[in-house]
């Protein structure tokens, strides 16, 4: 099948969003509205994020509006409530359809470098326009304190190292996966002074020192590997805590440290007299 640049398939489902009478307002979201420095975030493997707005009491089919614009090989609802579709080249389509009365919802979201320009879609009257500037006039998004990560990714380190003790390795890493490989990349870019998205892992082999990377590379190891990356794991946090001028809760960490460390053979039994 001829290939589709993800540019062309943006432009086409725009066209037939502006298209669509039902639809009042609609905007873009994510990576390709979002221009930090004035540099473009999005790539070809990049995602098409949509919310279109429709009076309360109209009914739109986001699978047969995009239906319209590509052939679709997968049409699912993710985890989060969105109707996302796949393409015969794999590009993702993500498409809200929701009433106008949730348009104002849009104020609660993080603030990430937001382009108005890239974002409005359609507009009546000028609605939508007048809520986007808001938006972008709203303080920037701000990952949570250094201490508060931190925190949390010594919880996950407790809780990851009691799935390995009772042989849940695959649960061990999942969470060694989100938690503390994604709190230990969040505090890198803290100690490093590095741009930080939303979405921690976005990125960070350009934006982290080769150095950083190859560490955190170091822990982010396979189902048979946990034990070694979570110790590797304990080590840096340990680093970066005290780069951060961090509490590191010592106490908590010698425990950590010791957790997988053999075991002290016994003294031999002392020959009686």
């Amino acid at each position: 099948m001829r290939s589709v640049r993800l540019d062309d398939l943006n432009l086409k489902l725009r066209a037939a969003i502006r298209a669509e009478p039902r639809v009042r307002f609609a905007l873009a979201y994510g990576s390709r509205t979002q221009l930090p420095g004035g540099v473009r975030q999005d790539d070809e493997f990049s995602d098409l994020e949509y919310y279109v707005y429709t009076e309360s009491d109209e009914r739109l089919d986001p699978l047969e509006l995009t239906g319209r614009v590509t052939p679709v090989l997968l049409a699912v609802t993710n985890p989060f409530g969105t109707p996302n579709f796949v393409t015969p080249q794999l590009h993702r389509i993500e498409l809200h359809v929701h009433g106008v009365d949730r348009m104002p919802d849009l104020l609660g979201w993080p603030v990430c470098a937001p382009d108005v320009g890239r974002m409005l879609v359609k507009d009546e009257g000028g609605l939508l326009a007048g809520l986007l500037e808001r938006f972008a006039g709203q303080p920037a998004w701000t990952p949570e304190a250094p201490q508060q990560t931190l925190d949390n990714l010594l919880n996950a380190l407790v809780a990851v190292r009691g799935f390995m003790r009772r042989g849940e390795r695959l649960r061990a890493h999942e969470w060694h996966s989100l938690w503390v490989v994604g709190g230990l990349t969040r505090l890198a870019r803290c100690a490093e002074g590095a741009a930080q998205p939303p979405a921690t892992a976005r990125w960070a082999e350009r934006d982290l020192s080769a150095e950083m990377a190859g560490r955190l590379n170091a822990c982010a190891v396979g189902v048979t590997e946990l034990e070694a990356g979570w110790q590797r794991a304990v080590t840096l946090a340990a680093e970066l805590a005290a780069a951060l001028s961090l509490d590191g809760r010592p106490e908590l960490l010698a425990e950590l440290s010791s957790a997988f460390s053999p075991a002290r053979a016994p003294s031999p039994p002392s020959s009686g007299g």
